[in-house]
């Protein structure tokens, strides 16, 4: 559900059958229906940020801004918590791995969790880029050098986001650092922005080179075929370090 219409139906929906369970007056059915009701709120306001983010450039950066401090943390915890319970599944009983390395001191794959700090640093990772909106990332003080480029799920990275992310994991490759760089499932954003990082880095010639590597590294990364585009208009005015 990545879409403005598909998730205000739903919200739409999910408001319906609140009213209904509201209205029966029974208190199982009114407990059931404050649930529904708020999860309507938060698909309402995920669709909002979607519609939001098409609209233009402008947008983008205040749905940036809101991503990095977290101002619409309450209105989207009901999604937050079904999305963060997924990855966990997924960490349990997924086939594919954690991680995967990319190569020259890059790691790409899904978010770490707390208790997976220990693990990180004994694969030497040291960084961690996180490109969710969705999701925070690991809190401060963990002892690894951490940064946000809030992007939503299945969308382009705009040039703005793309120069952020590429910048900073280019210093952090010119201070010896390894890094891992991560969305919710290591496959959409993730292999955009590592793809770019790629060719900033002079490891791969083009857009098309650099995503056959990071598909060679992690199967799963799978950009949209927006975000490949964007991905091959950004290199195309990108130079090798």
């Amino acid at each position: 559900m990545r879409h403005p219409l598909t998730l205000g139906l739903a919200a739409a929906g999910l408001g319906v059958l609140a009213g209904r369970d509201l209205a029966a007056g029974s208190p199982v059915r009114g407990a059931i229906a404050i649930g529904e009701a708020y999860l309507a709120i938060s698909l309402a306001t995920l669709a909002s940020a979607y519609a939001l983010r098409a609209a233009d450039s402008g947008s983008a950066r205040i749905l940036d801004r809101t991503g990095r401090v977290g101002a619409l943390r309450p209105l989207l915890l009901p999604y937050r918590a079904v999305a963060s319970l997924a990855l966990l599944v997924a960490g349990a009983v997924g086939r594919e791995p954690a991680r995967h390395v990319l190569g020259d001191g890059l790691v790409v794959g899904r978010p770490p969790f707390r208790w997976e700090i220990a693990r990180l640093r004994r694969e030497g990772i040291d960084a961690v880029l996180n490109l969710c909106w969705e999701f925070d990332g690991l809190p401060p003080g963990v002892g690894l050098a951490t940064a946000r480029v809030s992007i939503l799920d299945a969308t382009p990275p705009t040039p703005r986001q793309f120069d952020e992310a590429v910048e900073r994991v280019a210093r952090w490759r010119s201070e010896g650092r390894r890094v891992l760089i991560h969305c919710a499932q290591g496959h959409g954003r993730t292999a955009t922005i590592a793809a770019a990082c790629l060719v900033r880095l002079g490891l791969a010639a083009d857009a098309a080179t650099a995503l056959q590597l990071v598909r060679s590294a992690r199967s799963g990364a799978r950009p949209s075929s927006a975000q490949e585009a964007a991905l091959t208009r950004y290199v195309g005015g990108s130079r090798p370090a």
